[in-house]
């Protein structure tokens, strides 16, 4: 009897909902959020371009903004 009610919410492998189209967009939407946020920084390759070069304009508004790290005065003499 207990068995029974432990598994009444589970979420059997057919009943699962399909991907929606466009869905892994918003991972690439977070990411742009955290940049401009502040809370992380784009890292460089040795030559001094982006590892990212896409998101590029969302760090830039981060240090215009200065929001999250990029209003640290540290940060901003790197």
């Amino acid at each position: 009897m207990l068995f029974k009610h432990a598994l009444r919410n589970v979420v059997l492998p057919e009943e699962v909902p399909p991907l929606n189209p466009g869905s892994l967009d918003s991972v690439d939407m977070f990411e742009e959020q955290l940049l401009s946020l502040g809370a992380l920084r784009l890292t460089k390759k040795p030559d001094g371009s982006y590892d990212r070069p896409d998101l590029a304009q969302a760090e830039d508004v981060g240090k215009e903004g200065s929001y999250g790290m990029w209003a640290d005065p540290r940060v901003k003499a790197q």
